[in-house]
């Protein structure tokens, strides 16, 4: 009892516990975050995934189109940060560019191609519906690790001057690859973010 009455009047002794207490604090595990915000998060991951991957196979048969390298002008597939919610922000915003991609190859899909096939044009709709619910779901997750964050907010349109066939297949080719490998980082993030409890998922 002695000892603990030195210590609370002692002022060097209680700045050093102060101090050490904030150090701690700043290599403390973020606060375990709300497990269905987690789990709905990756099963929405998954099924976009999945939906991203016959949307490529669908456009390369329907193209017949394949090539060893991605347009200098199609998003890259990283995420970045050094804190989880710098990694989520960086997320939802590559997100939202791809989004922004994905409409522009839309568009040329049935523009340059006429009576493009039905079932490329419902694969199209069906991802860029999805990837929008996803970035708004990476969103929430965002302000659930810490609510303080800047929103994510839309980038402008893609100022893409792109012409003939061939131009053309390789920027939507580039840009469903990217998307592809965008999609498998952020599963990886998302289990690295939430901890053990996507870890059975």
């Amino acid at each position: 009892m002695d000892h603990q009455l030195r210590i609370q009047h002692n002022p060097i002794h209680y700045a050093v516990l102060l101090l050490l207490a904030v150090q701690w604090g700043r290599v403390l595990p973020m606060p375990i975050l709300n497990q269905s915000v987690c789990t709905s998060a990756l099963l929405l991951t998954e099924t976009l995934q999945h939906e991203a991957s016959q949307l490529l196979d669908n456009y390369v048969l329907t193209h017949q189109f394949q090539a060893d390298s991605i347009p200098e002008y199609v998003p890259d597939a990283n995420v970045n940060g050094s804190s989880p919610a710098e990694r989520l922000y960086s997320i939802a915003v590559q997100e939202m560019r791809f989004y922004r991609h994905l409409r522009v190859v839309e568009e040329y899909t049935i523009d340059f191609w006429a009576n493009p096939d039905p079932s490329l044009q419902e694969a199209f709709t069906t991802a860029i519906n999805r990837l929008s619910t996803h970035y708004q779901k990476i969103g929430e997750l965002l302000n659930a690790v810490d609510p303080n964050f800047n929103s994510p907010t839309m980038p402008a349109p893609p100022d893409l001057s792109i012409e003939g066939g061939y131009a053309n297949k390789h920027y939507g080719w580039g840009v469903l690859s990217n998307l592809k490998v965008l999609l498998n980082n952020v599963e990886q993030e998302l289990r690295s973010v939430c901890g053990e409890e996507l870890q059975n998922l």
